[in-house]
């Protein structure tokens, strides 16, 4: 029954131009382990304990959000699927990019080159 509800949700992500290749492989793990104890509906404490089988909190978080996101999809059209709440493990956080180093030659240069946008003399 979940594998039906995900090829819909995948179909549907496809036909906007995404791939949706990562969340379709993680939507069907979690109907493989969901369906190994016979549910039929996504459950919230079932979905905790898919997450927590993951290897770090970074994986955690992205299959919580994926399977969250599905709840919601089968949740609109079936009320016995539960959604579980939002943020449960942790919000996203992009990378902090490596910084540049500029030498003072570069600087420089950035400087000279900035005197000469228009409208000059401004600066």
């Amino acid at each position: 029954m979940l594998n039906i509800h995900i090829s819909r949700y995948v179909a549907l992500h496809r036909s906007l131009g995404l791939k949706f290749s990562e969340q379709e492989r993680m939507l069907r793990l979690y109907a493989a382990y969901a369906g190994g104890f016979g549910d039929r509906h996504t459950q919230v404490q079932r979905i905790y304990d898919w997450c927590h089988t993951s290897s770090s909190q970074y994986v955690a978080r992205r299959r919580f959000d994926t399977a969250r996101n599905f709840s919601l999809f089968a949740h609109a059209e079936d009320s016995g699927h539960e959604v579980p709440p939002a943020g449960v493990f942790g919000r996203g956080k992009r990378p902090r990019p490596t910084p540049t180093i500029i030498e003072p030659d570069q600087v420089r240069a950035i400087m000279t080159a900035a005197l000469d946008v228009p409208p000059q003399g401004t600066i």
